[in-house]
């Protein structure tokens, strides 16, 4: 573990900080793989900083140096605040209930928030150090080459895993049903859904197929069913776009082609993993129901504190006293979490921390929509609108994981676009009050300095 300490802190140190946070999915990753293989081999490291932690920590201190020697701060309230408020409530519930659900509990919500604001510091940190377009697009670059990257390592899973060689976690190997989730975990299929609409936006074939690949890959429903959610939002953000309706019609007909090719391609090199699919689309599977399980137990949780939750990430040892240990034994990594986000919201922190999730959502929603402007931010544009398509995804699409927890990829990398967004919706609006600013002519500025 030392080296990756070693690694990532010399990148925070000697990348511009853009370009360090943007390779932060990768570090993720990275971390990943290392954790695993010392978790294999009984060597797990007993401190809670992660090499990650340290990269974050040195990345925010440029920030903040940077921030303040070049044009001031960024700071949208609605975007920055609303979250840490959701924590907030959360934790000071988990302090409220902690005679009830036992000793140490509240402090555990403490840490677990103290990690989620680390995570949430990515977007701040990343508005403050984007100062020009250039940056951001070759940010943008980096993060699509992380995408790219996970995509090529599932498909050489696929391949690796006949020889007994892969990279990352490749799940149902005992049962005969491969699961493809490489280094990021089963959260991979989600975030790789960002490659294809970028794909998608430039009509690549070979990527849309590629990437569509890699999601199939995962055998997750509920991945598949976000994919197909992304690329609806997709076609209706671009309908001002060239072509007409024909042109929609001939684009929509190549993605139910495409998809047609790569399903049929799945049936027949993996069988058992697509007919894992196809059970659970059918009201089948283990899986399924296992999470229909957990959010009817974060439901009876829910149910008894319907105004407060039972405190920040709190769910997996508040369950033992809501049915949990009833409908799963004693696998308690079965409700690690409530497998909905808006479920987790309201088990962590009742009503109010849903109404700050919600605006947080909504101001994520609206800068990456200024954003997506090619008067706003030029050649990045389509970055921005499949972030956007990305983002609706994952509310309306994402309905079988909980997403914005510590520590996830997907959350992770959301913070990494708004930050973006608002760097350069920041630098428009500071370019057009430069603009309309009223010039005073000579004379007037010589009365100024008489009357001083």
């Amino acid at each position: 573990m030392q080296p990756l300490y070693a690694i990532l802190a010399l990148f925070a140190l000697v990348l511009p900080a853009p370009y360090a946070l943007a390779l932060f999915p990768a570090a993720l990753g990275a971390q990943n793989l290392v954790l695993a293989y010392l978790i294999e081999g009984g060597d797990l490291p007993v401190t809670k900083v992660r090499p990650t932690d340290i990269m974050v920590l040195i990345i925010g201190l440029k920030s903040i140096v940077r921030a303040y020697s070049s044009g001031g701060p960024v700071f949208k309230p609605l975007l920055f605040l609303t979250l840490p408020v959701y924590v907030a409530i959360g934790v000071f519930v988990a302090q409220w209930l902690e005679s009830e659900m036992g000793a140490g509990y509240a402090f555990q919500c403490r840490i677990t928030g103290v990690r989620f604001c680390g995570d949430i510091a990515l977007m701040i940190f990343m508005a403050n150090t984007v100062r020009d377009l250039k940056t951001a697009r070759n940010a943008f670059y980096i993060l699509a080459g992380t995408h790219t990257l996970l995509a090529a390592i599932q498909w050489g899973n696929l391949v690796g895993y006949k020889i007994g060689f892969t990279i990352g976690e490749v799940q149902g190997l005992e049962r005969g049903v491969p699961r493809f989730f490489g280094p990021i975990g089963d959260s991979i299929g989600y975030l790789l859904i960002y490659g294809y609409l970028l794909t998608l936006q430039r009509r690549n074939a070979i990527g849309i197929g590629f990437f569509l690949g890699g999601i199939l890959l995962t055998g997750t429903l509920g991945a598949v069913l976000a994919t197909g959610c992304a690329t609806a939002v997709s076609l209706v953000l671009t309908q001002g776009s060239k072509g007409g309706g024909i042109g929609r019609f001939k684009q929509l007909s190549f993605l139910f082609a495409a998809f047609a090719v790569a399903a049929t391609a799945l049936a027949i090199w993996l069988p058992e993993t697509f007919e894992s699919i196809t059970t659970r689309i059918t009201g089948g599977g283990g899986g399924v129901s296992q999470r229909v399980e957990t959010m009817n137990v974060a439901m009876n949780a829910i149910g008894v504190h319907p105004f407060t939750g039972v405190g920040y990430m709190g769910f997996a040892d508040a369950a033992v006293h809501f049915g949990g240990v009833e409908t799963f034994g004693e696998k308690t990594g079965a409700y690690s979490n409530a497998n909905n986000q808006v479920l987790q919201t309201l088990v962590d922190s009742g009503p109010a921390g849903l109404l700050a999730v919600g605006l947080f959502l909504w101001a994520a929603w609206r800068i990456l929509g200024a954003a997506s402007e090619e008067s706003v931010s030029g050649s990045t544009a389509p970055f921005f609108r499949a972030g956007r398509a990305w983002l609706l995804a994952q509310i309306a699409g994402n309905l079988s994981t909980a997403w914005l927890i510590p520590s996830s990829s997907i959350a992770a990398f959301l913070f990494l676009l708004t930050g973006m967004a608002a760097a350069v919706v920041t630098m428009d609006e500071r370019k057009r009050a430069a603009e309309t600013k009223p010039e005073l002519s000579p004379a007037a500025l010589a009365r100024g300095r008489s009357l001083a």
